[in-house]
């Protein structure tokens, strides 16, 4: 057999037995029925997998966990929670093993470590004058870890001596290597680089001869696969097959073949029947996502010594790949965040009257053209005027009396902002929420914060559908052409200016079906030569809405979203860019980031 060409294949196979695998121990210590069974089923699966692949160390660890899963069939007695851990140990063991390719391990070699870094004709080139290199892993459960390597980066180039570092920032990544000059400090850069957090482990290794290493040839795109429904594939099919035979047919006939248009009626019908067709092939339901929270719930709960109980809900929902993939950091930072600030102390807990046991809540919904996720918890709630005087410690503008949910959000969303105490292993490094609302913007979705004092905290956090395609409404500011992305526009309506009211010297607000709306120009905050606005869009997330004044409604457009780099010192209101119909690009913009 060809084991090269179905690698991946067989990487996707175990990746989602591993799921199954780890939500089957976790409802083992739950005390669900046929739990352990359906363990065991999926152990033995990827013993099969890996045999017929010849990865032999995956197999010895995947029949040593059979052996565990048997041992607690035979008992016939509940799993505690040492047992568990040790279930979960073997799991972790396994999936390294899967992860990292191990073939040589034998069954008792104990915990399968990550392999060094590739520095010698690898994917990084190692600096002229390198004499160590240092091979930092992160833990596995290391939250928006592109931000928490760019810290070991900073840290360690501030104690000199680093020549360079691998990968890139911004990459997503378990690992980074540091290449170390002659004068480098390898007790400071250790020491640095572990102040950095959530650190796994820190190797030094010695290179031979300072050395440029030979440029390594490009690796070969890796293959991915999904699992689509037949149907889809069949439709699919037909689609094109059809839109071939009209082609060909256009070609050879030429224009008196269509004198009545049908056959281009006929076309337009059938792209957009594959458009349909293309975009619900790339919908997953976001349970393959949430899937790997309960883990992640449970160990921050032993870590912080809260007593949690998880729940989720809307698993079915389904939603593009992409932007599933793109949400999955927030709601981890979400999560922990939850039971480390959010969940009291126990003895906290009791004195207040409320359960021993906390609960955290998370919920996806659809909501219009948008996914609504919530990460709710029945904990003590943010300390509103501790994190304003935390914020004028800081020299943040803070408002007088205390900040709404609102201005709360704007706050801890500030970069370094950070309310804890001291450094844990789940928080208080000023790393994360301002992330979170950085990655929501770019994916043109938003979040809304709602803190009940002694009851508790929801992040309720929207995002689009897709991020192939999307509505937007287009308008004009200043003679130039924006998208505004339908997901949360209400309405448009026109903008009379007998019905702009003065909500004090600096805010002007119009009513909207009774109700005062703050009124945002956009000519304004684009620097834009407005010649009068004559319309408003009204956007609306939650409890947040706002109308922005814009000169001319040109139209509805379903567009193309592009990711947008903004340069530096840009506005922060453009999430996207996209091309108009007529073929001019057009930037997009988050109506919710200008009020």
């Amino acid at each position: 057999m060809d084991r090269e060409r179905h690698r991946e294949l067989y990487r996707s196979e175990t990746d989602e037995h591993l799921r199954l695998l780890n939500r089957s121990i976790l409802a083992m210590e739950g005390g669900a029925h046929g739990a352990t069974e359906e363990a065991f089923r999926a152990a033995h699966t990827i013993k099969g997998l890996a045999a017929a692949m010849g990865e032999d160390a995956v197999s010895a660890r995947a029949h040593a966990l059979e052996d565990l899963l048997s041992g607690a069939l035979a008992s016939k007695e509940a799993v505690g929670g040492t047992r568990i851990d040790e279930l979960l140990e073997a799991a972790d063991a396994l999936a390294a093993a899967i992860a990292h390719g191990a073939t040589a391990l034998p069954p008792d070699a104990g915990p399968v470590p990550a392999p060094p870094a590739t520095y010698d004709g690898g994917p990084a080139s190692v600096p002229e004058g390198t004499v160590r290199v240092v091979n930092v892993r992160l833990r596995p459960e290391t939250p928006l870890r592109a931000a928490r390597a760019a810290l070991v980066r900073s840290h360690a180039e501030r104690c000199g001596g680093v020549l360079g570092a691998w990968p890139p920032p911004g990459a997503d990544t378990d690992s980074v290597v540091l290449f170390l000059g002659a004068g480098a400090d390898e007790a400071a850069i250790g020491e640095a680089v572990r102040r950095a957090g959530d650190i796994l482990d820190v190797a030094f290794e010695a290179v031979e001869a300072p050395r440029v290493a030979p440029s390594a040839p490009a690796a070969p795109a890796a293959a991915s696969y999904v699992r689509v429904d037949r149907a889809y594939l069949d439709a699919l099919a037909e689609s094109v097959a059809e839109l071939s035979v009209l082609h060909e047919r256009a070609r050879t006939a030429g224009p008196a073949l269509d004198p009545a248009g049908w056959q281009a009626d006929r076309v337009g019908a059938l792209l957009a029947a594959l458009r349909r067709t293309v975009l619900d092939m790339r919908m997953v339901p976001v349970g393959a996502a949430f899937d790997r929270f309960n883990r992640l719930v449970r160990d921050a709960a032993r870590t912080a010594d809260r007593d949690v109980a998880f729940t989720i809900e809307g698993a079915e929902i389904e939603l593009d790949q992409a932007v599933l993939d793109a949400v999955v950091e927030p709601l981890v930072h979400l999560l922990r965040n939850a039971v480390d600030h959010g969940i009291e102390p126990r003895e906290v807990r009791l004195s207040a009257g409320k359960p021993v046991r906390g609960s955290i809540r998370l919920a996806a919904a659809r909501d219009r053209q948008s996914v609504r996720f919530t990460v709710e918890d029945d904990g003590g709630g943010i300390h509103r005027a501790r994190v304003a005087a935390r914020a004028r410690d800081a020299g943040l503008p803070v408002p007088s009396g205390e900040p709404t949910d609102d201005e709360l959000l704007r706050l801890l969303a500030q970069p370094g902002f950070s309310t804890a105490a001291g450094v844990t292993t789940l928080s208080g490094r000023g790393i994360g929420l301002d992330v979170v609302v950085d990655r929501l913007r770019r994916l043109g979705g938003a979040i809304d914060l709602e803190t009940r004092a002694g009851s508790g905290t929801t992040f309720t956090l929207r995002v689009p559908l897709t991020l192939a395609l999307a509505h937007a409404l287009r308008v004009r500011v200043g003679g130039e052409d924006y998208a505004i992305p339908l997901t949360h526009v209400t309405e448009a309506i026109a903008l009379d200016s007998a019905a702009i009211e003065k909500a004090d010297a600096d805010r002007e607000v119009i009513r909207v079906r009774g109700a005062a709306v703050p009124l945002v120009r956009l000519g304004r905050v684009l620097c834009a030569a407005s010649a009068g606005e004559s319309a408003a869009v009204v956007a609306e997330a939650g409890d947040r809405r706002v109308a922005l004044g814009v000169d001319e409604l040109v139209g509805h457009e379903q567009i193309l979203v592009k990711p947008f780099d903004a340069p530096v010192n840009a506005l922060p209101v453009f999430s996207g860019a996209t091309l108009l119909a007529d073929g001019r690009p057009a930037l997009l913009i988050d109506p919710l980031s200008v009020a």
